[in-house]
């Protein structure tokens, strides 16, 4: 038991033993990068399709939004308080 305790904490026996460790965390880093992209491929797929969709639900309320504002510029009513606004600065411009 001894000898092994020995021959484990000896300069040289040390050296190796890190050395065998990082080669392995080297390895074992390099070979999950490419075990990995086929899952990073499909999440990068569903977060742009998610994407495109947020995009088109954003486009339709901002159509809507604009539809709406220009049916009140050109609804009579605002119309008529426009004309009446005029009229208003009109008056107070000339007394």
């Amino acid at each position: 038991m001894m000898d092994i305790i020995e021959q484990l904490t000896r300069p040289d026996a040390l050296m190796t033993i890190f050395s065998a460790i990082a080669v392995a965390a080297v390895v074992f880093t390099v070979g999950a990068q490419f075990t990995d992209k086929k899952e990073m491929k499909k999440r990068i797929k569903r977060v742009a399709h998610e994407r495109e969709i947020l995009r088109a639900n954003e486009m339709a309320r901002l159509k809507q939004s604009e539809a709406k504002r220009n049916s009140a510029r050109n609804d009579i009513g605002s119309k008529k308080y426009m004309e009446n606004c005029n009229r208003f600065w009109h008056r107070s411009r000339t007394t």
